[in-house]
């Protein structure tokens, strides 16, 4: 991408334009646009909570994404929570060895492992019907399912790193931890079940909605423009 003559780049996050500029891009040229939801679609997911506690990962199973975490988490949990569920949504690489790890645990009547979900409605609604949600990423370009999750008025734990930090107003509606630090995962998880930590749904109406950030990308062009 950077091999071409861009008069201008957006970036979705400081963390990616701080990215650009260490690659050799003048801060002038970069925008920061944070990607949207569509908050009027995610008002209208119905889905009943769980009748037991569960928590929600949708990801893309790849050893980056740290699911593992979340089961190992999940051991601890059951101790305090022992009608404690689980639910995977996603599919990749590491699918194989995360079942694998989930029999190892003792954890294969908790977790189900959805695989890919192609109706990001379907998605939605998953996470709706969960008491948590949970993103243990080390590398994200900025975290939009934790943003869905603050709109659906489901409190998450996530990895503190800067672009979730930034994505999440550190931390608004839900809790975040020290990257694959587990015990500080099961402990945000065990407040958040608890009932301690309180949805923030507003959060995400004040900056995600599409009309305000197509605006502001409308003026980006404008300014170009002139």
């Amino acid at each position: 991408v950077l091999s071409y003559d861009y008069k201008h780049f957006i970036a979705n996050s400081h963390y990616t334009k701080n990215n650009l500029i260490n690659a050799g891009i003048d801060s002038k040229r970069i925008s920061v646009i944070h990607n949207g939801v569509d908050l009027e679609g995610l008002k209208q997911v119905s889905s009943p909570k769980k009748e037991k506690p569960t928590i929600t990962t949708v990801s893309r199973l790849v050893e980056y994404k740290n699911i593992g975490d979340v089961l190992d988490a999940a051991k601890i949990l059951i101790k305090k929570h022992p009608d404690l569920r689980v639910e995977v949504v996603g599919s990749g690489a590491e699918e194989k060895n995360l079942k694998k790890k989930t029999r190892k645990l003792g954890l294969k009547d908790k977790v189900v492992f959805h695989g890919y979900v192609e109706s990001h409605l379907d998605v939605m609604r998953i996470v709706k019907s969960s008491h948590a949600f949970v993103l243990p990423s080390t590398v994200e370009g900025f975290g939009i399912t934790t943003i869905e999750a603050i709109a659906l008025k489901v409190p998450y734990a996530a990895s503190d790193i800067p672009p979730i930090r930034e994505a999440t107003g550190a931390g608004r509606g839900g809790l975040l931890y020290p990257p694959r630090d587990v015990g500080g995962l099961a402990s945000c998880l065990d407040r958040i079940l608890s009932g301690k930590i309180k949805p923030d749904p507003g959060f995400a109406e004040e900056n995600y909605g599409w009309d305000g950030l197509a605006k502001k990308t409308e003026e980006t062009y404008r300014n170009l423009l002139h």
